[in-house]
């Protein structure tokens, strides 16, 4: 959320697999190092010290921020905002910057916190700007008025030649759906990629290819030496004369609100050699195994005359679609793909059993179907159920689009105990006349009618694909296995 404040601040290792969407578990809000990344810092949010608090009034807004406004204790930092005049303004809010805490260029950050919600609100819970550049921002979480949905926006240089490119969830998808509630952002920065979440549901996927002309990532992003600060901001109104922008006004009777930050936890990326290395597990390709050659004996025919043979009527044989099985052999935050050999068949419908295995433990699996996809894969719709021990189904239906993923629906399909593991979970999509469908179901139950829909489907191709996750925080590797994968459509 870039603003125009009275003062302005003048001032790599190998890449790391962070999760997709719909196969990124909620964060793991703990002191310690996670695969990739070192601990570093569980910022003291009672500690005033370390942020510098503006006083004045930004051009975007309508509210002029005074240090009193900001406090600092056991519950977090907390800005807060009111309707009360002060210069030309008729609110008052808080600007608060962590000029003294260093994030460092390629990083995992995580906040904690609540804000306020409604019509004349702008609150960013979290904001990151450089400390050694004027140019450059990372906004974690803002909201404009009352917007379905919370946004995580990545800015360039200000200015005439100013881009940036915003991604988003809506509130109703997310486990808790009150947008006042309180809500758990991960920003994970690597080296050509960042990525921001919320609740564990993706908002923001980015890399350079994905910024518009005139976005220069290299020179913001890619600089391994740049260290970057955090800011927290509540803006109300709109500027003075700009009276029809986005946001609004405040409704009349407004009782102020405040933004408290719980926590802000920041790890930076190891270096190589740091952390024990992931060992993959070997791929073993099954043995070919050739034909026996059979040499035919020489006969020698008789001359016999040839009787005349009426030539038979012949039916077209009747061609089955491929159906294939197999077993995803799963380690905590890895994802496998499997690619369906549809041969000439539609893509456009597809189903497929997901086993699940007897030694999940406290594991989750995150499994997909997905269909009408690109060859490469990176475009389609996608069915992807949550599977646990507690024997529960929660089924999302995706969009994906240059392997970045919109959720469309989601909802818990079985209750706890609908399964054990070792049991089959069935999943069936469609994309069929615009609209795309998914359901799922327990093998041997009567199998339901559609139970997510979404129009304006566009196929990307005809290719069918599966995918395979299993959390961070598994105990243990599992052999996942899958059947009866197949297309539907003739």
């Amino acid at each position: 959320m870039p603003t125009s404040r009275r003062t302005s601040l003048a001032a790599l290792g190998a890449a790391i697999l962070t999760f997709s969407l719909l196969s990124g578990a909620p964060a793991l809000a703990a002191d310690e190092d996670l695969p990739g990344w070192t601990f570093q810092e569980d910022v003291d949010l009672s500690d005033s010290s370390r942020w510098t608090l503006e006083t004045g009034q930004s051009s975007n807004t309508s509210s002029y921020d005074i240090p009193s406004n900001v406090s600092f204790g056991g519950d977090g930092l907390t800005v807060r905002g009111a309707e009360e005049k002060r210069s030309s303004a008729a609110y008052t809010s808080g600007d608060a910057k962590g000029l003294d805490i260093k994030i460092p260029n390629y990083s995992r950050v995580e906040v904690v916190g609540s804000v306020p919600y409604g019509p004349g609100l702008w609150p960013a819970l979290m904001w990151l700007r450089p400390l050694d550049s004027a140019h450059g921002e990372i906004d974690l979480m803002e909201v404009f008025g009352d917007d379905a949905r919370p946004a995580a926006t990545i800015h360039n240089e200000y200015g005439s030649t100013h881009r940036s490119l915003q991604g988003s969830v809506r509130w109703e998808n997310l486990p808790n759906s009150d947008p006042t509630g309180v809500h758990t952002y991960v920003m994970e920065k690597t080296p050509n990629r960042i990525v921001i979440s919320v609740d564990g549901h993706v908002m923001l996927d980015a890399g350079p290819e994905d910024v518009r002309p005139g976005f220069d990532w290299n020179a913001i992003f890619e600089r391994p030496g740049a260290t970057w600060y955090p800011r927290v901001t509540l803006q109300i109104g709109c500027p003075p004369l700009d009276l029809l922008c986005g946001i609004g006004l405040p409704i009349g009777g407004w009782q102020g609100g405040a933004i408290n930050l719980q926590s802000l936890k920041i790890w930076r990326m190891a270096e190589p050699g740091e952390q024990p290395p992931v060992v993959d597990p070997p791929v073993v390709d099954p043995p070919v195994v050739e034909p026996p050659v059979v040499v035919p004996p020489v006969v020698v025919p008789p001359v016999v005359e040839p009787p005349i043979v009426e030539p038979p009527v012949v039916e077209p044989p009747v061609v089955e679609n491929p159906v294939e099985a197999g077993t995803f052999a799963l380690w905590p935050g890895k994802e496998v793909r499997h690619d369906y050999d549809a041969g000439a068949a539609d893509g456009s419908e597809a189903q497929v059993a997901f086993t699940v295995p007897k030694n999940i433990g406290t594991g989750v699996m995150y499994h997909s179907l997905q269909v009408a996809s690109s060859d490469d894969g990176r475009s389609g719709y996608r069915a992807t159920v949550t599977l646990k021990a507690s024997g529960s189904i929660r089924l999302t239906l995706a969009s994906v689009t240059g392997n970045r993923t919109t959720v469309l629906e989601d909802v818990t399909v079985a209750k706890r105990g609908s399964y054990a593991p070792g049991d089959d979970v069935q999943v069936a999509i469609s994309v069929k006349d615009g609209t795309v469908s998914a359901k799922s179901w327990v093998a041997g139950a009567e199998e339901p009618d559609w139970q997510l829909t979404a129009g304006g489907a566009k196929p990307a191709g005809d290719e069918v694909l599966l995918l395979g996750y299993l959390s961070k925080r598994a105990p243990s590797a599992v052999m996942a296995p899958w059947s009866d994968l197949g297309v539907t459509a003739p």
